[in-house]
């Protein structure tokens, strides 16, 4: 499961219809071989599937498996004292993978933002994606996840 902004894309703050996709993203095509990839993220259905459609018009190929896209119907708020202890907008919402998924004992989340994620054992936190055009994180994530299987 990956999550969209600020893991697999960019959306400027100030002109939200601008996205840049992060380097490497077309790297996600190698993982369908061997795994169910989808979407777990805290966004609008609407915006979250514009992006999917953006990354899979670039990457030329269907990447996320419909049946594995979770939006922000899928989240739940924080609460006022986890809003305080975190020091968090109160817009943030968390993601739980055993209420979407059931059985989570073969399911990774690749998101930045650790906070979000109710079984923090089961995620792979990268850094921020900020528009940077060196950014290797899809690269070497998608290395590590493919290792077993070369």
């Amino acid at each position: 499961m990956f999550d969209l902004n600020g893991t697999l894309c960019f959306r400027d703050k100030e002109e939200r219809h601008k996205i840049t996709l992060r380097p490497y993203i077309e790297y996600l095509y190698f993982l369908k071989k061997y795994y169910i990839v989808g979407v777990y993220t805290s966004m609008m259905r609407r915006n979250a599937m514009n992006i999917i459609s953006m990354i899979e018009h670039y990457c030329d190929c269907n990447i996320f498996d419909r049946r594995y896209i979770f939006c922000r119907e899928y989240t739940t708020p924080f609460s006022p004292e986890e809003i305080i202890k975190f020091n968090i907008a109160p817009y943030n919402t968390k993601k739980s993978l055993a209420s979407v998924i059931g059985d989570i004992s073969k399911v990774t989340i690749i998101d930045d933002e650790i906070f979000k994620i109710v079984e923090k054992e089961r995620a792979i936190i990268i850094p921020t994606f900020t528009n940077v055009a060196k950014d290797h994180e899809l690269y070497n994530i998608v290395s590590i996840l493919l290792d077993p299987f070369c």
